[in-house]
């Protein structure tokens, strides 16, 4: 498909407060302005942002909620009327996660995060703003005290939890999944350890390497892993197959 800039205005559209809406010039699309420097009166002039990973599910399953990532770790909730097109901001709930939770891909009113500290499952529901601890890693493998709980993702059935647990992100070397009916599962990547309560233990042949990224799939049977300057490693979690990818395809598994 031939794409030519030359077709489509490069204006700047004018863009007034929070609550604003513009007229794309080039799609007719309606565009919402949803933050500005006042939204956070306790930190004005803050940046706001969607999740660093696409993978990602910052939205609920109705399009009726949202967050966004503030400047400093903190994420904000808000209520979204997609008929209406407006957005009213519901809070920054007190949680101490890691600043990109996942929606639930199943129950609209489901948030999942895993706290940054000593790293905890937990579920926050937004009808009535109930935490509720799902899983505790620590009960399942021995962690250094530096080590921390990054990039939760779910399964779209609600029923596997992955996170990545270490010091910090490229220094990151376990792959931790929970599942609610089995209970945990992982892989340390930097010795290429397999263990947990369900499937076959051992040791993988695969290359071994400290963690940049890592999703679950969808469907809970596949994760997909990525070493800082790396190609993608896939984990077939039933099994002792990691499979390092030879090419760069979408990182992700769908």
């Amino acid at each position: 498909m031939l794409w030519c800039p030359l077709l489509y205005s490069r204006d700047p559209l004018p863009i007034g407060a929070a609550g604003s809406i513009v007229i794309d010039p080039n799609f007719g699309s309606r565009i919402l302005r949803v933050t500005d420097a006042n939204t956070d009166a306790k930190r004005p002039n803050q940046n706001f942002q969607s999740p660093a990973s696409a993978q990602q599910n910052n939205w609920n399953t109705a399009s009726t909620n949202f967050y966004v990532v503030e400047a400093g770790g903190n994420f904000l909730i808000y209520d979204f009327d997609p008929a209406k097109m407006t957005a009213r901001l519901r809070g920054n709930p007190d949680l101490k996660w890691r600043a990109e939770p996942q929606f639930s891909y199943s129950k609209p009113n489901l948030l999942y995060g895993i706290i940054t500290g000593s790293p905890e499952f937990q579920q926050y529901d937004l009808t009535n703003g109930k935490i509720t601890i799902l899983h505790k890693p620590a009960g399942c493998v021995k962690l250094d005290s530096s080590d921390r709980g990054f990039d939760p993702s779910v399964s779209a059935d609600d029923n596997r939890f992955m996170a990545v647990i270490g010091p910090q992100q490229d220094k990151n070397y376990l792959v931790y999944v929970y599942d609610r009916q089995k209970g945990c599962r992982w892989l340390n990547t930097q010795t290429g350890e397999i263990g947990g309560q369900w499937g076959p233990k051992g040791i993988t042949q695969s290359n071994h390497f400290l963690i940049h990224d890592a999703r679950i799939s969808k469907s809970g049977q596949f994760i997909a892993m990525v070493g800082a300057g790396q190609a993608p490693t896939i984990w077939e979690l039933d099994t002792l197959n990691v499979t390092p990818c030879e090419r760069r395809p979408p990182v992700f598994v769908p």
